[in-house]
């Protein structure tokens, strides 16, 4: 019989996240957090009314955050160590709960939210599901649908409210669908030309993509291994072989599908527009048109280093305009840090730097719109950033309307937090 978790304090049947209680500000030998009322600086837009969630790895171990936005205040912050088993051994308190059937146990890839539950991720491990005040739950394996570990590389479809993912395995790159319940609906292993872990995963309207350095295979939605069209010659290294997950995809109208994505200019890869170089990633488009005279053409939509890319995730899988990303300063050698954001209009051409001071390094950045049926690209972006100086982190609100212009509002959070692999922003609902 299952004991029940003595860390978690928080029912995840009661109300809405921002009713656990806070009872003050509190910093804990552990690193776990818990702050409200924040001090903020300008003033939060009244209409921003969600968390938002960042992760990554800090001293080794997967670390999330949340920030609570309403009613134009910060209202509380929390940060906790993802309870992994390594980390439950340092502590000394008993392990999380659930399945252990993965070799990995590292979730400090991403974190969503799906049917209600909160997931940190990470790449061939289960998700850690974690309770309205951060504190870990338990592994969660999508109520046994699950045979696998899963991957950081999930995205939703906005318009069906699915879940789907690429999941490396031993020989396969296995396609995952989960359904709007947090059951796992399919589950198709596909043969890959090399290295499963080497692909990456994208979703448009009909078609999911997995894009590798030996090729690219498209398949329809609801297709199988058999379904999977591969364009560019497998074993000679063409192919996009982005060097970090797309920031999104779409179809063509004349067949095949565009991968935009920040990424590493491939050699053998016909390429028009900039040059790329080979240690700074620019964001780049990717046109992957099968059958005769087709192939995979590179086109460098913005030349300077940058990654940590975001969107409007309203347009998830169909043509977009606007994409951010996070600048980078390629003279810091191998840990290059965030300069500055850029936001890039596709059909004009242009792009927009918010620019940092001296000292000052930025994370991912979040897109937020004014409201759900605001034009695309038109909201807030909402960004960590670390001043080196004063050894803390901020969170900075930039109005799209004046985007190279001062940030609206700014949240002063306690400490510093962890080295961001991912962020992302979720509306207010009932939990």
């Amino acid at each position: 019989m299952a004991l029940p978790d003595p860390r978690t304090a928080a029912d995840p049947g009661r109300g809405d996240i921002a009713g656990s209680d806070v009872k003050g500000d509190d910093t804990d030998e552990l690193g776990d957090v818990d702050c409200s009322a924040l001090p903020v600086k300008g003033a939060v837009p009244p209409e921003l009314d969600g968390t938002l969630f960042r992760i990554g790895p800090r001293d080794g171990q997967p670390y999330v955050s949340a920030l609570r936005l309403r009613h134009g205040s910060a209202e509380w912050f929390r940060a906790r160590r993802i309870r992994t088993d390594e980390v439950c051994r340092q502590t000394g308190e008993l392990p999380s709960p659930g399945p252990r059937r993965c070799a990995s146990d590292v979730t400090a890839a991403a974190v969503i939210r799906h049917n209600r539950r909160t997931l940190a991720l990470g790449d061939g491990a289960l998700p850690y599901e974690l309770a309205p005040d951060l504190r870990t739950k338990a592994r969660w394996d999508f109520d046994g649908t699950l045979p696998s570990g899963f991957t950081s590389q999930a995205v939703h479809d906005p318009l069906t409210g699915e879940l789907f993912a690429a999941v490396a395995g031993r020989r396969t790159l296995d396609y995952v669908v989960v359904d709007v319940h947090g059951s796992v609906r399919e589950y198709v292993p596909i043969p890959t030309p090399c290295d499963p872990r080497r692909y990456v995963f994208a979703l448009t309207d009909r078609h999911a993509v997995f894009s590798g350095p030996a090729g690219v295979g498209i398949m329809p939605r609801d297709g199988g291994a058999r379904d999977v069209v591969w364009v560019g010659r497998p074993g000679t290294g063409q192919g996009p072989g982005p060097a970090h997950r797309p920031v999104n995809a779409f179809d063509l109208r004349g067949g095949g599908v565009a991968v935009d994505t920040v990424a590493v200019d491939t050699v053998g890869v016909d390429t028009v527009g900039a040059a790329g170089s080979a240690s700074a990633p620019g964001l780049w488009r990717w046109r992957v048109e099968p059958g005769t005279g087709g192939g995979v053409r590179g086109e460098c939509l913005s030349q300077p280093a940058q990654d940590l890319a975001g969107f409007d995730e309203r347009y998830r899988g169909s043509d977009h305009r606007y994409a951010l990303t996070r600048r980078l300063d390629t003279g810091r050698g191998r840990r290059p840090g965030g300069i500055g954001l850029l936001r890039h209009d596709l059909l004009a051409g242009t792009s927009e730097q918010h620019g940092a001071k001296p000292g000052r390094l930025f994370g991912a950045p979040v897109f937020v719109p004014y409201s759900p049926t605001a034009p695309e690209g038109h909201g807030w972006v909402l960004v960590s950033v670390r001043d080196t100086g004063q050894d803390r982190d901020e969170v900075v609100i930039i109005d799209t309307a004046d985007f190279t212009g001062p940030p609206v509002a700014t949240v002063e959070l306690p400490g510093t937090g962890p080295r961001e692999a991912s962020a992302c922003w979720q509306v207010a609902d009932p939990w």
